[in-house]
């Protein structure tokens, strides 16, 4: 069953100005009301269905690497009997609970669980902390991701972490602002004629469920043409853009995030899952002038 939110408020947007370390400025749209987004709950995979449209096998084993057996069964650091599985669970750990001013140990666990995951995969590289530039409300402003996914030419996902212990704004609105900046920069990079009038953009975040930040949280963000049109002119879109958010169905609870096994073991299945849209679905899709909706697939 899905889940719809509808919102009938005006813009509102709030500005954060960086330390003196930086020069840009962020400007995010403090919460998805200002998108006039409808937020739905997907209960079954969209890539799966994706996949069998194309009539491509859906086995996860043809398209992924899987994990090391040995971070996903292995409860303690101190069982693992190498030093990658070592240090990738210590992140782990370090992630689980972090206090104020540590929560860059989030962003380091997210880069090496992807890397595990053979995301930087195709000459592809995971990033963190990187600002894309961002025309909104008139003006060239910044949007800044915790970590990205990118190759030569595009953006090909975010993973956003949630900030609420040093500022209140909505994780949803910051990915949704940081896939319209992405929507922005991949278009710079190709031939006018060539603009694409939507990319659909995965993205992730890392919710923060009682100071835990390991509980993942899965989305398919379709960006168009007219949605950035209206972000750039300041005004708040007539129509409702449609943002696929996938929780996953964990036994434990939520707060727990990847410490036990079978939640690790179920949130890195989803990984790869998110991982094959990127590679299968999108390149076959991106050949042609506009990307085809995904929301009826």
């Amino acid at each position: 069953m899905f889940g719809e939110t509808h919102v009938h408020e005006p813009p509102r947007s709030t500005v954060k100005t960086p330390s003196r370390h930086h020069h840009e400025t962020y400007c995010l749209l403090g919460s998805t009301q200002a998108y006039n987004c409808s937020i739905k709950i997907e209960h079954r995979s969209l890539i799966i269905k994706a996949i069998k449209a194309l009539k491509i096998s859906d086995s996860l084993e043809e398209h992924s690497r899987p994990p090391p057996p040995v971070f996903l069964y292995n409860w303690s650091r101190i069982e693992a009997t190498d030093d990658a599985t070592y240090q990738l669970l210590n992140h782990l750990y370090l992630a689980h609970n972090p206090k104020l001013g540590q929560e860059a140990a989030v962003d380091t666990f997210a880069n090496r669980l992807l890397k595990m995951l053979a995301y930087d995969s195709g000459r592809r590289l995971i990033l963190t902390q990187q600002t894309l530039p961002f025309s909104i409300c008139g003006e060239n402003r910044s949007a800044g991701t915790d970590v990205c996914i990118r190759d030569d030419n595009e953006i090909l996902l975010l993973v956003h972490r949630d900030k609420r212990l040093d500022n209140p704004d909505d994780p949803q609105a910051q990915l949704i602002a940081a896939a319209i900046a992405a929507f922005q920069c991949n278009n710079l990079t190709r031939d006018r004629d060539l603009h694409l009038d939507e990319m659909t953009i995965p993205g992730i975040t890392l919710v923060d469920t009682t100071l835990v930040d390991t509980t993942l949280v899965f989305y398919h963000l379709t960006i168009t043409a007219a949605l950035n049109e209206a972000v750039k002119t300041g005004t708040r879109p007539s129509f409702i853009t449609k943002v696929f958010r996938r929780v996953p169905e964990l036994s434990r609870r939520n707060s727990e995030g990847m410490k036990p096994t079978d939640s690790r073991t179920k949130i890195a299945l989803l990984l790869s899952v998110q991982r094959m849209y990127r590679e299968i679905w999108y390149p076959r899709l991106k050949t042609h002038s506009r990307i085809v909706e995904t929301h009826g697939v």
